[in-house]
């Protein structure tokens, strides 16, 4: 399947929620750079994209 961009249909690009289960590791940079790089070519091409990462208003939130 071959798409034109841009297209007139807004791109959504998500990627895993962080937990706050330690400190920072490489791990991190693997689950969101990808979706992060992704979302900033499709902008490039012109496409609408929103780039939606860590939004869960319906678990626990973290307590500090």
């Amino acid at each position: 399947m071959h798409e034109e961009f841009p297209t007139d249909d807004p791109a959504v690009v998500t990627c895993g929620l962080p937990y706050a289960n330690g400190d920072l590791h490489v791990g991190h940079l693997r689950t969101y750079v990808g979706g992060d790089v992704y979302a900033r070519a499709l902008e490039t091409l012109g496409q609408t994209t929103a780039f939606v990462c860590g939004s869960d208003m319906h678990g626990t939130p973290v307590a500090v």
